[in-house]
């Protein structure tokens, strides 16, 4: 019989063999959970096809295509396909409306302008096969419709008549002509409604300049797109004042959501190295008005400039992501509420990386999906608020409980101190009736903005972030008052170019919180 010493050479060379090999087993089980987590992040669960059924009801469809997902109202508890216990491959996602969702019944088009065409039978096709005995024609018709679609672009010749002088007073002028007619750029090519629809493709659609100059030649228009850009290059200075006016109306709101996303600027001043300079995309949307600022920095004097947080009279609630420049805020003056669906984001991707914290997520998401349903009930008046007081509580005391219990996995156990440090704004909803608990305003706001930067990769000089910011601003707001981007811009840039191509002296007929009843009522029609 051969005896080894347990201090055999050998027997140590296994020992840390052993040792190694475990090391490794725990590094690769470690990265791969951060693999999964990066890649709920880079492709969220709404994208992939990988998805569990029920997955594409948690965000209630609002999600912008952008590296900076989205939150939803929650829904159902989520039942997550993770990398380590393999999903359906089967499953295909539900589309369109949901199944008990109200309709919206046939839609009607009678503010559309009719033309009618009178279609007939020929002789030999209103008589009698048989007899041949013509058909006598009766009163009524058999009614069917269709919609056209047609885009005319058209060249306008101002004929300004001229008149002689008759008499022989030398004082007044030989000859008199008619004034020039008003426009928006003078010496421009093109109207204020041209101008409006101009903007409204670039900024609110997200449609490149040179492809709404390929648009426009298919319509028979060759414009060049220096012409255009030169258009957006004085427009953007017509709109700035605007702007600023919706900025002061905007910081006397006693709550904010607040958000930012990437944008770039390719041709920087401050940029030496020539390449494109990431910038970022600042939103604040308050009840009735949205403004937008673009600039090179995500840092918190962008947020304070935002909100005129240097104004001592300024106060309120600022709904977030959580993200740190928020709470640097005075919290004297402003209260942070944090988004919970964020949170049960990040509940997901905590259960994407590691199959075994499936059971523990679906309880988190299902109590959340509670908490939703009985802030709804609070909204809408069906309960006082006092069912959502008890599933806060609850969640409150889970929270607690899981916190003191040392075995729970790392990617759970950093959600749940993230959870715990936020605890306070996260629960403001509860307290201020006009706060939701989520900050999908802001993120849903943002679609257009996340679309530009995709189609158009950003803004070629400051200047031309300046005008989207503006852009941006202006196009939200009509849209929380439910106006016509195209008859607003139209009339804006009309009165523009009656006070001689400057921005009008008075802004407040233009600001929908003090314009007439006439004007909202024909900024909601197209112009």
């Amino acid at each position: 019989m051969l005896v080894v010493c347990e201090t055999c050479p050998a027997i140590e060379q296994l020992a840390a063999r052993d040792e190694l090999i475990e090391s490794l087993q725990g590094e690769n089980a470690a990265l791969r959970a951060k693999v999964a987590a990066l890649a709920e992040i880079a492709f969220p669960h709404s994208e992939r096809k990988d998805r569990a059924p029920g997955d594409d009801d948690l965000a209630g469809g609002d999600e912008v295509p952008g590296d900076d997902e989205p939150a939803g109202d929650a829904g159902e508890p989520a039942r997550t396909g993770g990398v380590e216990g393999g999903a359906d491959e089967s499953f295909v996602p539900r589309r369109g409306q949901r199944r008990g969702a109200p309709g919206h019944g046939r839609r009607r088009y009678d503010d559309l302008s009719i033309k009618t065409v009178v279609h007939e039978l020929g002789d030999d096709q209103r008589c009698c096969p048989r007899c041949k005995m013509p058909y006598e024609g009766i009163e009524g018709a058999e009614v069917s419709t269709q919609i056209e679609w047609r885009v005319e672009v058209y060249r306008i010749e101002h004929h300004r008549k001229r008149y002689a002088r008759r008499c022989r007073c030398e004082a007044a002028p030989a000859v008199i002509v008619a004034p020039v007619p008003a426009k928006v750029i003078p010496k421009g090519l093109l109207t204020a409604e041209a101008i409006a629809r101009a903007l409204v493709d670039k900024f609110l659609l997200a449609r490149p300049a040179n492809k709404i100059v390929i648009a426009l030649s298919f319509e028979g228009l060759d414009l060049a797109p220096g012409t255009l850009v030169g258009v957006f290059s004085k427009v953007a200075g017509l709109l700035a004042p605007l702007h600023e006016a919706l900025f002061v109306h905007a910081r006397q709101a006693g709550s904010w959501n607040c958000d930012e996303t990437s944008w770039a600027c390719f041709t920087d001043p401050d940029n030496t190295t020539g390449r494109r300079r990431r910038w970022w995309c600042w939103v604040a949307r308050a009840h009735d008005v949205t403004v937008f600022r673009l600039v090179p920095s995500r840092a918190a004097k962008v947020l304070e400039t935002l909100l005129g947080a240097n104004d001592e009279a300024v106060s309120g609630i600022v709904c977030s992501d959580m993200y740190g420049v928020y709470p640097t805020l005075d919290q004297v003056r402003f209260v942070n509420a944090y988004c919970w669906a964020h949170v049960r984001r990040h509940i997901m991707r905590a259960a994407a990386s590691m199959a075994a914290l499936r059971t523990w997520a679906d309880a988190w998401l299902e109590l959340i999906s509670t908490m939703y349903a009985a802030w709804h009930a609070r909204r809408d008046g069906v309960d006082d608020g006092s069912r959502l007081k008890e599933v806060v509580a609850t969640m409150r005391a889970r929270l607690t409980e899981q916190l003191a219990t040392p075995e729970l996995a790392a990617p759970a156990a950093k959600v749940l101190a993230m959870m715990d440090s936020h605890w306070a704004g996260l629960v403001v909803f509860v307290t201020h009736l006009e706060i939701a608990p989520d900050n999908n305003a802001a993120e849903q706001v943002l679609r257009p903005e996340v679309l530009g930067r995709k189609n158009y990769g950003g803004s070629g000089m400051p200047w031309a972030a300046d005008l989207a910011a503006s852009a941006f601003s202006v196009f939200a707001t009509i849209a929380q008052w439910r106006l016509n981007p195209l008859s607003y811009c139209s009339d804006y840039l009309s009165a523009c170019a009656s006070s001689g191509g400057r921005a009008p002296a008075e802004l407040g007929p233009f600001l929908p919180w003090s314009a007439s009843t006439e004007n909202l009522e024909r900024w909601r029609s197209p112009p």
